[in-house]
């Protein structure tokens, strides 16, 4: 199964080298109908200040996981994975909000 396919994907982006989300977002097949579409249109948006971001600039090895988070379109909690990923030859982030759930409340 891909990644998109996963039942927690809520979308995917790209993040140029200063931040700045330089993609379109590509919505996980599985996820769950964006509450405010509205705010999912986020091309333009500036990153750097998110912590992920800066982890996977700094450790460009690994993929970094953000604190768990609001992902206002959807509504729901997520948490943000973030690697260095070039794209079009250009360094830069991708990124991929997740749908989370804390299991330790279970």
């Amino acid at each position: 199964m891909s990644l998109l396919g996963e039942t927690q994907m809520l979308r995917c982006y790209w993040l140029d080298q200063d931040g700045i989300q330089r993609s379109d977002n590509v919505m996980g097949t599985q996820a769950c109908k964006p509450r405010f579409p509205i705010l999912l249109e986020q091309h333009g948006s500036d990153a750097s200040e998110c912590g992920y971001f800066a982890r996977a600039i700094a450790h460009s090895d690994a993929v970094q996981t953000s604190r768990a988070h609001l992902q206002r379109g959807f509504g729901v909690a997520c948490v943000t994975l973030a690697v260095t990923a070039p794209l079009a030859g250009m360094p830069g982030v991708l990124c991929c909000d997740l749908a989370w759930q804390d299991d330790s409340a279970r």
